[in-house]
């Protein structure tokens, strides 16, 4: 991890790195270059170390769609452009001891002896590990770095830029919604205070799901700026290969990702919806949740939708899956052949009894297909409710990738969906 004394959450120092970015790109533009891969390229600049750098200092929102950016990465991108989305999400840039501890209560400092270096460096904020001094209980405090909260709509300012210079999104696609909806999310997961209140919840949810584990959280030491939880010794997922993990732990951690995801979706209203190995640790057979800033609620309409799209499609229920999908939304055009296949062929794990995650070429059947869905379609205004739950499935299928499982899928979606019609 690499220590800097300030991050850049001002206009000025965003704004000039946004200018920097800007004119790397503008030969491109210049030359009317239509791959958005190129683009991307001429964004990075010659120096990814460089990039890697200067998107470290900014932290907040801007880092936030980089990761989001990796997971969608890990499927449509090639491995060049993977390399630099997977640097800038592993970058370990933190404030120094002396910059981030004025946001720490006098309470918690009274308490606890805190580790002055961090063991964690995030996009919003970064861990320190701390032992109360009374109890010789460990713990970890989640600090929020200043001033991010109050660069969210430059930020998303700036990706908004990005994405229309670079070309990387259909120009007849409208994405207010979309962008107002990132908004929300980014807003509220920097409420320190909702989060230890969905840390609660989520815990009493997960409370018998065996081999999954919630950490505790002290509220009487968190606030809007700390929050305080239970220290996990473990290996995070990140670090998957310092693992001496057998096949069958595997995939019965596989299996587990697969069985939070439709538990979350089926039964529930509460879902974490950023499902990428830093959030989650391995400790002695257990698969350990340990973020939940981007853990969501969402209307009870919204998921009985949602439920109703993944019926129709595992029953192959197309007329009823396009009458679900017209209520959503009668603004879309689209070759309603070409969807039902797509949406068939994302789907088809969920019939299977053996699915191997390691070998599927399933990314690589599906994207002809999307690719041609968003050239055919007319999408005024996309159902922007349901981007962060498409952000959660696509997490999940990078997890068991990443873990290489291998497990009876069928027998899981018919726990929580059945065999009725």
């Amino acid at each position: 991890m690499k220590r800097i004394d300030k991050i850049k959450n001002s206009t000025l120092g965003r704004g000039l790195f946004a200018a920097r970015s800007a004119l790397r790109m503008l030969p491109s533009m210049i030359n009317g270059d239509e791959n958005p891969t190129e683009m991307f390229k001429s964004l990075i600049g010659k120096s990814i170390d460089q990039f890697v750098n200067e998107v470290g200092e900014l932290k907040g929102s801007f880092l936030k769609a980089a990761q989001i950016l990796t997971l969608y990465g890990e499927y449509y991108l090639p491995p060049e452009v993977n390399e630099v989305l997977k640097k800038v999400q592993s970058q370990g840039h933190f404030l120094g001891w002396d910059k981030i501890s004025p946001y720490v209560s006098d309470k918690i400092k009274n308490d606890f002896t805190i580790e002055e270096i961090p063991i964690a460096a995030a996009s919003i904020g970064q861990v320190h590990r701390a032992t109360h001094k009374a109890s010789s209980m460990e713990v970890v405090l989640k600090i929020q770095y200043p001033g991010v909260k109050k660069a969210i709509d430059l930020d998303i300012r700036m990706i908004k830029t990005f994405l229309n210079l670079g070309k990387f999104l259909p120009r007849k696609i409208n994405m207010d919604a979309i962008y107002g909806e990132i908004r929300r999310v980014l807003m509220e997961e920097m409420d320190y205070e909702m989060e230890c209140k969905k840390h609660v919840h989520y815990k009493e949810i997960m409370k018998n799901v065996k081999g999954v584990h919630v950490p505790d959280i002290y509220p009487e030491y968190s606030d809007d700026k700390v929050i305080v939880s239970e220290f996990i010794q473990g290996l995070s997922f990140s670090e998957l290969d310092k693992m001496s993990l057998n096949q069958d732990e595997r995939n019965r951690l596989g299996a587990s990702f697969f069985f939070l995801f439709f538990k979350e979706i089926f039964e529930g209203d509460l879902i974490q919806t950023d499902c990428h190995a830093g959030n989650y640790i391995y400790r002695e057979g257990e698969l350990v949740l340990i973020d939940f800033g981007a853990t969501l609620y969402y209307p009870e309409k919204t998921l009985v939708q949602y439920r109703e799209l993944i019926r129709m499609v595992y029953h192959g229920e197309r007329k009823k899956f396009f009458e679900v999908l017209w209520s959503i939304s009668d603004e879309i055009e689209l070759n309603q052949d070409l969807l039902w296949e797509y949406c068939q062929l994302a789907a088809s794990p969920l019939n299977s009894t053996d699915f191997n995650w390691a070998s599927t070429a399933l990314p690589d059947e599906i994207l002809p297909k999307a690719t041609e869905l968003l050239k055919t379609s007319r999408i005024d205004s996309p159902p922007h409710q349901f981007i962060f739950l498409d952000r959660k499935l696509l997490g999940l299928f990078s997890m068991l990738r990443l873990l290489k499982a291998r497990f009876d899928v069928k027998a899981i979606v018919e726990g929580f969906i059945g065999l009725e019609k």
